[in-house]
C-alpha cells in the first residue's frame, strides 16, 4: 500500500507540475520589455552622472517608474471575507 501511495503522489505531483504556468500581471510590462527598460534607465542615469559630474550641479537618479514605457502592475487593497457556518442568527448572512 505505501508503494502505491507514493506512485500516486509522485504522479500527481508530475501532474500538478505540468500544469503550473507563469502568470504576468494585468497592465505590467513582460520580462523583454523590463530588460530593455532597466538597460535604458541604468543608460540615462550614467549619462545624468557624467553630466553632472562636468557642470558640476546635483546629480539626479531616475527610477525605472519614471520611464516612458513603464507600466505599472494592477494595485489595489486585498477584500477578505469570514464566514461562520453553522452560527447563531445573529451573524448569518
Amino acid at each position: 500500500m505505501c508503494r502505491f501511495v507514493k506512485a500516486v503522489l509522485k504522479i500527481s505531483a508530475r501532474t500538478i507540475g505540468l500544469d503550473l504556468v507563469s502568470v504576468q500581471p494585468l497592465g505590467s510590462n513582460n520580462e523583454d520589455e523590463l530588460k530593455t527598460i532597466k538597460a535604458e534607465v541604468l543608460s540615462e542615469n550614467r549619462n545624468r552622472k557624467i553630466d553632472a559630474l562636468i557642470d558640476n550641479k546635483e546629480f539626479e537618479e531616475m527610477e525605472i517608474n519614471q520611464h516612458p514605457d513603464f507600466k505599472p502592475g494592477p494595485t489595489g487593497l486585498v477584500y477578505y471575507m469570514d464566514f461562520v457556518y453553522g452560527g447563531t442568527e445573529s451573524n448569518i448572512i
